[in-house]
């Protein structure tokens, strides 16, 4: 997982409007596999948001912090992660979403659903750099 991915996908507003979006992301990973920080930068031709991470993992569950630079939003997030897949829930006062994130190889899914009236769903599909 660590390294730098690039790829594009899918944002999907709550009026049903779709756009493509290009994603860049980084992930820094602690050398016991215990902590990952994530840089994740995306944007469409009308949107653009840029989130980073800071999370920990013991024992199959992930547990940690995000901030979106862009609306000055920050929340904790939380789920389980193993053989390569990734579930958690991002939460903040009034906003939450789902996050599945698989990977397999050089290759990443990431999948974002909300019950936000801005954004309903995204898809992204990155691969790794330098590969």
């Amino acid at each position: 997982m660590a390294g730098s991915w690039s790829g594009t996908g899918t944002v999907t507003f709550g009026s049903g409007q779709k756009e493509r979006l290009r994603c860049k992301v980084s992930y820094d990973v602690a050398a016991n596999g215990s902590r990952v920080e994530q840089e994740l930068r995306c944007a469409s031709d009308s949107y653009k948001f840029e989130m980073n991470a800071d999370i920990n993992y013991s024992g199959g569950y992930i547990s940690g912090r995000w901030n979106e630079l862009t609306r000055r939003q920050t929340g904790t997030i939380s789920g389980r992660a193993g053989a390569g897949l990734i579930e958690a829930l991002a939460e903040t006062g009034g906003f939450s979403a789902f996050f599945t994130l698989a990977t397999r190889g050089n290759q990443q899914s990431v999948k974002i659903k909300s019950e936000s009236h801005d954004i309903s769903d995204v898809t992204i599909t990155l691969t790794r750099a330098g590969r």
